[in-house]
């Protein structure tokens, strides 16, 4: 809604011609702030010392960092009423105020891995512009030479060919907009044309021809490879992710213990289970989860955790999830602790059996 009203406050100033907000839009701006305000003092008393030390701590810094902006706006317009040539400074502070829409963008799951993927490829960014620039910056310093050099021959100073090789500067931005669509290279090529040596113009279309087909390609694979790792790194996705699949698990799980369940009795005796697992479906079903349906005494015993004999909704669902995919380190580590305790036990227990033996023969 801040957002809203803000986009609003400028279209008007742009139709009114004026550089003045109306008062509606100061109002609004004030009661937005005291929300603002409001709301960051009822998480800081609910919160209290986690308020910058837990997860969301980050967030609650950029809270913070857009309720003192808002201050601020309300400072410089209201109670200063700066000058009209002084209203940059609003006018980005009133940009910036509207940056707490980010907030949602942490329940967008797919919203929030772009964003996130973004900024993680940002250093990557200034390298590749590095290397990029690099190069530009070869070729640059090669054609304003030529171009320097034709000038001083033949007595040109103000011409096309000036305006876009005359200067180390001028260089950079025609070989920037060659490949990025400011310009047609055409353009720049018919003007080298006019130099004394075809050389340069084969060196400016090498130029063209490397950039556009290995140069930004290169750089584009690198970019995409770089934001799926990232989007496949990102902590809040990853925890979305597996929570989606356990609750899409449990589903699947529910529907099959009503189907096993024929009595409708809300347990699942061991007869039952036997009788369904000879349903091909289920054996599919259970052979994707990497759970064996050959035994079915053996996965009844794993399930009913109780040992009563019946299994119910919550033992059948734990159950599942439990034995589904492969053994994983953690299981097997537990498994070979487990054993190797139970040997202790055993080998204590037969060196006690052998010393009372050893005591009965004597």
């Amino acid at each position: 809604v801040n957002a809203i009203f803000v986009l609003a406050d400028v279209q008007l100033q742009a139709d009114m011609l004026t550089t003045k907000s109306h008062v509606v839009f100061i109002v609004a701006q004030c009661i937005f702030s005291a929300i603002y305000v409001l709301e960051l003092c009822v998480r800081v008393i609910a919160q209290g010392s986690m308020f910058l030390v837990s997860l969301d701590r980050w967030w609650n810094v950029f809270d913070v960092s857009v309720v003192v902006i808002s201050l601020m706006d309300l400072l410089f317009v209201i109670v200063l009423n700066l000058p009209s040539n002084a209203m940059m400074v609003v006018r980005v502070m009133r940009v910036l105020r509207i940056a707490k829409i980010l907030r949602i963008v942490r329940f967008l799951r797919q919203v929030r891995t772009m964003a996130y993927t973004l900024v993680q490829t940002l250093p990557s960014m200034v390298w590749s512009s590095a290397l990029v620039s690099l190069v530009m910056y070869v070729f640059s310093i090669i054609l304003t030479s030529a171009v320097t050099e034709h000038r001083f021959d033949h007595g040109h100073k103000d011409d096309r060919m000036y305006k876009l090789f005359g200067t180390f500067a001028r260089s950079m931005l025609t070989l920037l907009m060659t490949i990025t669509g400011g310009i047609n290279w055409q353009e720049a090529a018919d003007q080298l044309l006019y130099l004394d040596s075809a050389l340069y113009l084969a060196t400016f279309l090498f130029y063209v021809v490397f950039m556009n087909i290995a140069m930004l390609n290169v750089v584009t694979g690198f970019f995409c490879e770089h934001a799926f790792e990232m989007a496949r790194c990102d902590k809040d996705n990853l925890i979305q992710e597996q929570l989606r699949k356990k609750q899409t698990y449990v589903k699947h799980f529910q529907s099959y213990f009503d189907a096993i369940d024929a009595d409708g009795s809300g347990t699942i005796s061991f007869h039952e289970l036997e009788a369904m697992m000879q349903d091909d479906t289920l054996q599919a079903y259970f052979a994707h989860l990497n759970i064996s349906s050959g035994n079915a005494w053996h996965i009844f015993r794993l399930i009913d955790t109780d040992g009563g004999g019946s299994v119910d909704i919550e033992e059948f669902v734990t159950g599942l999830l439990t034995m589904k995919g492969p053994a994983r380190n953690l299981d097997v580590r537990s498994l070979t602790y487990d054993v190797n305790r139970f040997m202790a036990v055993v080998s204590d227990f037969m060196k006690f059996a052998d010393a009372q033996l050893t005591g009965l023969r004597q």
